[in-house]
């Protein structure tokens, strides 16, 4: 696998490719209030694990309109729990308190170029409390369904808008992860547009990257300074 390229100033969270190893949980879907009559129900994932004592707490919160970035969301969040940590995952615009978390991992899927607004209006209103955390960005695009330096360098700058949102925000690690499309899992109104972009189906998600990434990411966020 190619080396990716960082952001001036940001860690290098490298990935290497471990498995999945027996990280137990207990899940949730639910259906956005927002869809429209004839569109797909829409499956979200809410995830808990880890003893209540466990620490840190971790928040692996993710914006999206389609379900699969809280694949990745999921996968990220059961390599922290196995690695020690409680972990909830869950949509950013439903986190009650981010206050009782020691350190967030937060992620968007990428439309139009763009971090969802949801997943940026949090990163906003809890900069000042994110300054103070752990953290860690991360996001899903489809430019990266071809790994190559060229969609490397678009998928870097897609992570550059959020960074400028909180100045104040020093994340441990950024990393961008190729997404997936299921047009039967999308919204009516998106698919005209996202098909000028994919014209297929396709799980471009590379779960042995994804699951290396937060190993690596668990040394940072569970280590005590």
């Amino acid at each position: 696998m190619k080396k990716n390229k960082r952001l001036p100033g940001q860690a290098l969270v490298t990935r290497r490719g471990f498995l999945i190893t027996g990280a137990t949980a207990a899940a949730g879907i639910a259906a956005p209030s927002w869809a429209a009559k004839g569109d797909p129900v829409i499956e979200f994932a809410r995830e808990n694990c880890g003893a209540e004592t466990a620490r840190p707490r971790i928040l692996v919160g993710y914006a999206s309109c389609c379900g699969t970035t809280g694949g990745i969301a999921q996968a990220i969040g059961q390599r922290l729990c196995s690695a020690g940590a409680r972990v909830d995952v869950q949509l950013m615009k439903e986190v009650k308190d981010p206050s009782v978390y020691d350190g967030m991992v937060l992620g968007s899927a990428i439309h139009a170029g763009q971090w969802l607004s949801e997943g940026l209006r949090f990163i906003d209103k809890h900069q000042k409390l994110l300054a103070s955390r752990k953290v860690a960005y991360f996001i899903a695009c489809l430019a990266l369904s071809e790994d190559s330096t060229k969609n490397r360098h678009i998928a870097d700058n897609y992570l550059r808008p959020v960074l400028a949102k909180a100045p104040a925000v020093k994340p441990v690690a950024l990393e961008a992860f190729a997404g997936a499309v299921f047009y039967n899992k999308m919204p009516r109104r998106y698919v005209p547009i996202m098909k000028r972009i994919a014209p297929n189906d396709g799980d471009y998600r590379n779960w042995g990257a994804i699951r290396a990434w937060a190993d690596e990411l668990a040394k940072a966020m569970i280590t005590k300074d």
